[in-house]
């Protein structure tokens, strides 16, 4: 497996070391420009030093160089000396230094008073450079005709020179890809020490230790948003592990009570034999106790169809007091012996668009909590109104045993009051919670408040679009 920093490493490496030939092949070529233009400078001043030597007589005949025993002395045999070759316009040779021997210099013509340089290969001196004039030499007569004139020497020691500098630059550049590699590991190396250990902090991390926040400080600032993510999802991890937690106490928790019960009536009757009346009786209780237990876990399942989003709504155009009224029947005589009322403030053509059997749900719910946990003796206010996207319902209740910071945790699974919690029967505590999910679900939103006594649900419900099969 490739990491990062192996992958940040050779690609520094590469670029370093391109960046360093790059470099030094241009340091190379300029230093070697300059030398060779010094160089030809020589031979420039030389040849034109050279031509204005060169006298032409009006038969053909060229006088050698006039008074110029010492320059002609730097062209004969001796180590080291120059090669000049002369032509005349037709070609042929009119002059020739003696150090050329048998040889011919190539004769470039040039325009008149053009240069032209150039290397070339003589006996002995494999590396020489030659420099090319064409002239008029002086004479009596006017309009004389050019002459062309190649003068070469041996560049040897310009060779060796760039040669050497080649090779020590070739060295500082070798010396200098070492250093950066070993650099370029070094800061990488540093660089990513933070990231390394926050990827040992994420590999200590289990489930028993998510809790742990990640340290975003020695992280560089693009690094910093990747690691507050992390922690983020850290933290609804660790709240996802404690709902679980929780959920599965509180599962055992309301089974056992059912449990309890029936086993405690069986054993009780088991006890001694009983006329039919009792056990009519005892069977009429087991038989709630079942019911409560399943509508326990029937709500259990709606919530975890609507959490893992299995809730399929289909609109459809309902009346919404006709709704309430099919609502409410089951709750009626329950309530009544608590001496509660309804009271509705809805119009009574209100109409609303949402899934049938997923409102009635929610309905049933907030009713049913409303005639479980109001005082005695209250009202229980059912208000509604339309808006541009749907409707907002508000059901409210006198509550005066729950106190502000209970509102807070209404909507949390298997969450009771104190009196709820008190008290025998079958309070799961999984109403509100099973609305606020399906509430949700319909693309709505809820809220809870307590306000003078008196506790409300406010839900705000938008039409859901027809589908047309």
């Amino acid at each position: 497996m490739t990491t990062i920093r192996a992958q940040l490493q050779w690609r520094l490496t590469i670029l370093t070391s391109v960046l360093l030939v790059v470099a030094s092949t241009g340091i190379y070529l300029l230093l070697r420009s300059a030398m060779v233009a010094e160089f030809d400078s020589g031979l420039r001043k030389e040849v034109q030093a050279l031509s204005g030597l060169v006298e032409f007589e009006e038969d053909g005949n060229l006088i050698e160089f006039e008074s110029s025993p010492e320059i002609l002395s730097a062209y004969g045999d001796s180590p080291g000396a120059g090669f000049i070759q002369i032509w005349n316009t037709s070609g042929s040779t009119v002059w020739r230094s003696p150090s050329l021997g048998d040889i011919d210099l190539p004769r470039r013509p040039e325009p008149l008073g053009i240069l032209r340089y150039f290397n070339l290969a003589l006996p002995g001196i494999p590396c020489g450079r030659a420099v090319s004039l064409s002239c008029t030499p002086r004479s009596d007569i006017p309009h004389p005709p050019p002459v062309t004139m190649v003068l070469a020497r041996d560049a040897a020691s310009l060779d060796h020179r760039l040669d050497t500098f080649l090779a020590i630059l070739a060295t500082c550049t070798l010396l200098e890809i070492l250093g950066a590699v070993w650099i370029g590991r070094s800061v990488v190396s540093r660089r990513l020490r933070p990231l390394q250990r926050v990827a040992e902090d994420i590999e200590g991390i289990s489930a028993e230790s998510l809790y742990h926040r990640l340290d975003a400080a020695p992280l560089a600032g693009e690094l910093k948003p990747i690691v507050q993510k992390l922690n983020e999802l850290f933290v609804r991890l660790e709240t996802s592990f404690d709902r679980e937690r929780r959920f599965s106490a509180d599962v055992a928790h309301e089974l056992r009570t059912p449990i309890t019960g029936l086993r405690s009536l069986l054993e009780v009757t088991l006890e001694r034999g009983r006329d039919p009346g009792e056990y009519r009786n005892t069977m009429e209780d087991l038989l709630a106790i079942v019911l409560d237990t399943q509508g326990v876990v029937e709500k259990m399942l709606e919530m975890a169809r609507a959490e893992r989003g299995d809730v399929n709504p289909r609109p459809r155009k309902m009346i919404l007091s006709h709704v309430l009224d099919r609502a409410w029947k089951p709750f009626r005589q329950r309530c009544g012996g608590r001496n509660l009322e309804l009271h509705l403030e809805i119009p009574d053509s209100l109409e609303i668009q949402t899934d049938p059997d997923i409102f009635h749900i929610i309905l049933s719910n907030l009713l049913e909590n409303a005639c479980e946990h109001a005082d005695p003796g209250g009202t229980v206010r059912v208000q509604a109104e339309p808006d541009r996207s749907g409707i907002h319902l508000r059901i409210t209740n006198p509550a005066s045993t729950l106190n502000p910071g209970d509102v807070n945790h209404v909507f949390e699974r298997f969450w009771r009051g104190e009196k709820a919690r008190s008290e025998t029967g079958t309070h799961a505590g999984l109403g509100l919670g099973l609305v606020s999910t399906l509430v949700g679900a319909l693309g709505g939103a809820i809220t809870a408040h307590l306000e003078a006594g008196r506790f409300s649900v406010n839900i705000h419900l938008p039409d859901i679009p027809l589908v047309e099969l």
